[in-house]
């Protein structure tokens, strides 16, 4: 890699906390067969063994640059700060606790190479790690990927039930065009905004699973939606210092609808998104309304 500059690929790794599974996480980042990549580690002031395993990797591997914040800003600030702290063609999100099979990042960039302009984001294929059970199993949660219109994707994401996107959303772990992640709010601070930013990434594009399992998603514990139970406490999980009531389903809501507005879509696409941010809207009508009583303080 000696004085690679420019790298194809940048690979933004916000972690706190992480020693638990941060070695064996960042061994299968610097393992892979496409080497030609970055890895940008936003440390949010972590206080136990993170920093000094974040340093000797840097220290080893002159791929990996090590930032730490000066106090925790909460998971959103962290996702997107690592973003802009990356210079790399592609970008991919990495969680600490998560691990990939040597080709994964190859392949990603071949499907991504492969397709135009039109496919943004290329992912695998998922396994689910259960750490408490020590198993491995594939997740067959395949999304129906593969509209040519705007709403038709936005129809795939918000309106098919049953697919993984509506739960799961792993398409966020891709790989993703950088200019087409930049024209997006990224992860905004407030509970499931991944789904906002994945219809964001879905008006500008279409995405592509390559089915290889070489994804795996580590479940454990201490997973950030398992060690926080309530949606108050998710939604600090995003954003430390939030005194508004959690409204998650108002916050896609709007977020979804801010996607439409923001993207860059003719009369007739932008029309044709508002109808189905609209169904979408009337499937879930009585958790908006509960939404915006809680937020006007009245439940």
């Amino acid at each position: 890699m000696g004085g690679l500059t420019t790298p194809r690929v940048s690979i933004g790794l916000p972690v706190y906390n992480g020693e638990n599974f941060l070695e064996d996480c960042l061994c299968s980042v610097l393992t892979q067969t496409h080497d030609s990549f970055e890895l940008v580690i936003s440390d949010n002031a972590s206080d136990d063994g993170t920093a000094e395993i974040c340093k000797a990797f840097a220290q080893q591997d002159e791929r990996v640059r090590y930032v730490r914040q000066e106090y925790n800003r909460g998971a959103a600030a962290n996702f997107n700060d690592v973003f802009h702290l990356c210079k790399g063609e592609y970008f991919k999100w990495m969680a600490h606790d998560d691990l990939l099979q040597p080709t994964w990042l190859e392949r990603c960039v071949a499907a991504l190479d492969a397709s135009g302009p039109e496919v943004c984001v290329a992912y695998t294929a998922v396994s689910h790690l259960r750490e408490e059970e020590g198993s491995l199993l594939p997740y067959d949660g395949e999304f129906p990927w593969g509209a040519s219109t705007p709403d038709g994707r936005l129809t795939q994401m918000l309106l098919m039930d049953g697919v993984s996107i509506l739960t799961k959303c792993y398409p966020v772990f891709g790989v993703m065009r950088r200019e087409a992640l930049a024209g997006t709010r990224l992860i905004q601070p407030f509970n499931a905004s991944d789904k906002v930013l994945l219809a964001e990434m879905a008006l500008r594009g279409d995405f592509v699973q390559v089915p290889e399992y070489l994804f795996h998603r580590r479940l454990h514990s201490k997973n950030s939606r398992r060690a926080n139970t309530t949606p108050q406490q998710i939604l600090k999980w995003f954003d430390p210092e939030a005194t508004r009531p959690a409204t998650a389903h108002k916050d896609l809501w709007d977020g979804y609808r801010r996607a439409v507005r923001e993207a860059d879509l003719s009369n007739g696409q932008a029309r044709d998104c508002r109808r189905v941010v609209r169904r979408w809207a009337w499937r879930l009508r009585r958790r908006l309304a509960g939404d915006l009583l809680r937020g006007a303080g009245l439940r």
